[in-house]
């Protein structure tokens, strides 16, 4: 996925897996060095970005999802 390679980080979502079912049962979100990975081969706006999946996992009631953007953008806006 643009150009990143598996992740080591055991919570990361580019660590790979090995069938659909651990698949869905891993974490959706990137950790930092992944995420800093993804921002320098092209810029874009972290928050914006964070705004956007937060209201996806709203509208499609992903509770987990939606939690863990909201700690994200917490974050990110305390900077």
């Amino acid at each position: 996925m643009f150009g990143l390679r598996h992740c080591i980080e055991a919570n990361c979502v580019m660590n790979g897996t090995n069938s659909i079912p651990e698949t869905d049962g891993h974490s959706v979100r990137l950790c930092s060095l992944c995420q800093r990975k993804l921002n320098s081969g092209f810029k874009y706006d972290n928050v914006k970005r964070l705004q956007e999946l937060e209201k996806y996992f709203k509208e499609n009631n992903l509770e987990e999802g939606l939690t863990l953007m909201k700690k994200d953008l917490e974050k990110v806006k305390s900077k």
